[in-house]
């Protein structure tokens, strides 16, 4: 398993800040490969596996709102990866 950690910040002036639609958060940015010989596992658990402190729920919102990609490509969070 490879694991890239990246940290990115998004900033804004407070004058452009919708509190309703936009908040600052913290981004984890990572790669991750599956092993040869990985048995088939959806992509949701997979990741709450092997990332620390992330929660079921936290990655299927991420994986609908498209920002988990797998070879480039965004998912739902029912995908079955082996």
């Amino acid at each position: 398993m490879i694991t890239d950690d990246k940290f990115a910040e998004e900033h804004e002036s407070p004058d452009f800040i919708d509190d309703e639609s936009v908040e600052n958060e913290l981004f984890e940015h990572h790669r991750i490969i599956s092993d040869k010989g990985q048995g088939l596992i959806r992509i949701d658990k997979f990741l709450m596996i092997r990332i620390e402190n992330a929660s079921r729920n936290k990655i299927q919102q991420a994986a609908r709102a498209g920002n988990i990609l797998v070879n480039g490509e965004p998912v739902k969070p029912n995908l079955t990866i082996g």
